[in-house]
């Protein structure tokens, strides 16, 4: 019973071929009529059958692609990869089905898989597929560190989806910002000009300043800074907009309009990153201030004063205050009695015992250099920071001062015998002055907390070559080495 069906049909198709076959020789028109009803029926039936065999593999193949959706949408990547694999299988020249199995593949790291897809999809020697050209320069651009050949490719990759007219402001945005940190700043310029995103405004202004173009320069920092002016007051807590605000208040050599926000941003919110921002604002508003003014020295020392106190990790502040007293015009003695000027009227007090207790001790007066330190110490919140970032910088000056590096940072260490940081510094210190076995000292009790710094395993690979101890020298190196993989 199952196969009288079968035969029903296979006697049917022999029939009629039979009746075909002599109808063709003796071609009677007669016959042909009386065949035609069985022709006819024989047609509709096989359309019948093909048409519905075709809504079939259309109803799979959109279950498949809803399947692979709702997988990729709920990030089961190896169920999406075997739908999309099922989908290319019935349709092996959709594109955009293998571009979404190249991207299920990279989270399944089916790598081959990926690579085949992307030879396919984004070829770097012509432009095919706009998405993937686009996806395969984000991914190249993501690497830290980003190599000049994965930079080369991601140009060309780029360049490729602005043939095909794919996301061409995402596409101007990632060549301008790639473009301006090569340094290319010619080439940044269009396609900063090109995005969309008001922001780029700021770095746009940049790359016109930088390529010479001040004019140009000006007006587009003046839209950056009314952009991010206007959307500072619409998201009071976002801390960056201020920041960029400032930024282009800078370029625009507005120091007092940049310090003024900036400011009024730390009223709000209390940030790391906005006291490091004003700290830099002060520094280049005291560089800014022209030869010949009256009281110029003084003016500049309370604008890094004030940056020290807004943010004392900002090193600019004490390449700064070095050159003030070491590369003025005025005579040891003029510098001193401009610092002890600003003691007795009450400015910068903490600071200005500071920097005279380093300069007491580079030029041998221990004993002044001593009351000096613990007036400050005593007038400064943060005077033990301030002074070892101090004694960091002058072993980082041309030439080192590594004597009165040391002279200053002695007693932050005395005041502070467990400090990671502050023996870090002596340690470098005394690397410096070749007293290799007092370096591993303070070295080794700071490295537990800074074993990723990349500086401090460089000092004890150095200090242990020095004192032949060779294999730990080599494992510090090697340390060194990840340390820096991992922070670039």
């Amino acid at each position: 019973m199952l196969k009288w069906p079968f035969r029903l049909a296979a006697s049917l198709c022999l029939s009629i071929g039979y009746l075909l076959r002599s109808w063709w020789k003796r071609r009677k028109l007669q016959q042909l009529l009386a065949g035609l009803p069985a022709l006819v029926l024989i047609v509709a039936v096989s359309y019948l059958g093909i048409a519905i065999a075709d809504q079939d593999d259309k109803l799979i193949l959109a279950k498949y692609q809803r399947a692979a959706k709702s997988s990729l949408d709920g990030k089961d990547f190896n169920a999406a990869k075997l739908y999309l694999e099922r989908l290319l299988e019935k349709r092996p020249g959709d594109r955009e089905v293998l571009f979404d199995l190249a991207r299920a593949a990279e989270h399944t790291r089916d790598y081959p898989r990926l690579a085949s897809a992307m030879r396919l999809l984004a070829p770097e020697d012509r432009p095919v597929h706009g998405p993937s050209h686009l996806w395969q320069a984000t991914r190249l651009l993501s690497h830290n560190p980003v190599t000049p050949q994965q930079v080369r490719l991601a140009e060309s990759h780029l360049l490729h989806a602005l043939t095909l007219r794919e996301s061409v402001p995402v596409a101007h945005d990632l060549l301008g910002q790639m473009y301006f940190q090569l340094g290319l700043w010619s080439q940044a310029i269009p396609h900063l000009s090109a995005s969309p995103d008001p922001s780029r405004r700021l770095l746009l202004a940049k790359a016109y300043v930088l390529d010479g173009q001040r004019d140009k320069g000006r007006s587009a920092g003046e839209q950056a800074r009314d952009f991010f002016k206007r959307e500072s007051i619409e998201h009071p807590q976002d801390a960056q907009l201020r920041i960029n605000c400032a930024e282009a208040c800078l370029l625009l050599e507005q120091y007092p309009e940049a310090v003024r926000v900036l400011q009024d941003a730390l009223t709000m919110n209390d940030q790391i990153p906005i006291r490091r921002a004003l700290a830099r604002s002060y520094v280049m508003w005291a560089d800014s201030l022209p030869e010949g003014i009256s009281n110029r020295r003084m003016q500049q020392f309370e604008m890094l004063a004030k940056g020290v106190q807004a943010y004392p990790d900002e090193l600019s502040l004490y390449d700064r205050l070095l050159k003030l007293l070491e590369h003025g015009q005025d005579t040891g003695e003029t510098v001193r009695q401009f610092l002890l000027k600003n003691i007795v009227e009450g400015r910068a007090v903490g600071l200005s015992h500071l920097i005279l207790g380093s300069y007491a001790f580079g030029t041998g007066r221990a004993d002044e250099a001593k009351l000096h330190m613990e007036q400050a110490f005593a007038a400064l919140p943060n005077a033990d920071l301030v002074a070892n970032n101090l004694a960091w910088l002058m072993i980082h000056t041309d030439p080192p001062h590594p004597e009165q590096a040391l002279a200053l940072i002695d007693p932050v260490v005395e005041r502070n015998p467990t400090m990671p940081r502050y023996l870090d510094t002596r340690g470098h210190i005394l690397v410096k002055l070749n007293r290799y076995r007092d370096a591993v000292r303070d070295l080794e009790l700071a490295v537990p907390s800074l074993r990723k710094n990349v500086s401090t395993h460089k000092a004890l690979a150095s200090a242990y070559q020095q004192l032949g101890l060779l294999d730990l020298a080599q494992l510090h190196q090697r340390a060194a080495d990840e340390a820096g993989k991992g922070q670039n």
